[in-house]
Parts: structure tokens; sequence; C-alpha cells
């Protein structure tokens, strides 16, 4: 008789080997790999390009702030943003307003992760861009290290849009001749 996952998945699938074990359900991650498969969609249907990624190296990473992760840059320092307010006193408005609960700001805390890596070198995550039918760069043989948010619910692990940086294949060769 099959056993069922404890993951909390909208799908009851049948017990398998545990991708990540110990690591939640979606996390932040940082890959190396190399590109083994890329699959083109057709004409008629929506556009995603997807890529398999054979890992070498991984990380997870911790939660970061919003315009990290859209890839803007921040040049001010944390802590330093731009007041919404206008910086004039004549300029400003206000409205009265009354409270009606207090709530408490929570800093955001360190997320604890085991102490091994995610994925274990060999395994394979699928990267999908939606809205994109080509991505530059990414094809079949090429070294890559991204960042994103991986799912690793439905026992594959998928990281939709991430972040991505091309590795030189000329690097990957130097530091192998180096050792």
């Amino acid at each position: 008789m099959p056993e069922f996952s404890n993951y909390p998945s909208a799908l009851a699938v049948p017990e398998e080997q545990i991708l990540a074990p110990g690591y939640p359900e979606r996390f932040r991650v940082r890959l190396a790999g190399r590109v083994e498969q890329v699959w083109l969609p057709a004409l008629q249907d929506k556009p995603m390009y997807r890529a398999e990624l054979v890992v070498a190296k991984s990380k997870p990473l911790q939660w970061s702030s919003p315009l990290a992760l859209i890839g803007m840059p921040i040049v001010e320092p944390p802590g330093e943003d731009f007041e919404e307010e206008s910086e004039d006193p004549e300029k400003q408005h206000h409205l009265n307003t009354a409270s009606l609960a207090t709530v408490a700001v929570q800093e955001p805390h360190e997320v604890s992760f085991p102490p091994y890596a995610p994925f274990n070198p060999g395994d394979r995550v699928l990267l999908k861009w939606q809205g994109q039918r080509m991505v530059p760069g990414v094809l079949a043989g090429a070294l890559l290290r991204c960042s994103g948010v991986v799912s690793v619910r439905a026992h594959q692990p998928v990281i939709y849009n991430p972040r991505y940086e091309i590795v030189p294949q000329f690097f990957a060769e130097k530091g192998k001749h180096e050792r």
C-alpha cells in the first residue's frame, strides 16, 4: 500500500524520495550548474521558455527585500529609504485619523536551514521563464549561476523567472586545471 506525503499540497501524491529534505516547500536558493536541455514553446502555445539545470552547487538564501527580488539595485544604505512625504512642511497635507488597532512590527528573522546543501550534485531543477519564447544565452550546455524561489511541491523542483548569470566556459576550464 503506498504511503502519502506530509507536504500540504493540493494533490495527494504517493511518497517518493523527498527532494531537499528538511527544507520547506518553497525557499530561496542559489544554484550553479550546466543546462542539460531546453524546451522551446510552439507558436500556438503560451510563451514559456524552459531549461533543465543539472546542479553542481547549491545553497539556501534568506528572504530579502522586495526591491532585491525584482532585480532593482539598492543604492541607498539599508535603513535609509526615501520618505514618501514632501520635504516642504507647507506643502504637507495632514488627515485626522484614528487608530483602530495597534500592530507590533516584527523584524524579519533569519530562517534556520539544515547544515547541508538543499540539492546534491547531479540533481535536476527546472527553470521556467513565463512570457518568454527565448532567453538569451540559456542554451543546452551553458553554465549558469541562478537564484530564485524554488518550489519542491510536485516532486520536481521548479524555479519560475530565475535571476541568472552566464558563466563563461573559459573560467570554468581554467578553474579545473588550477586544482
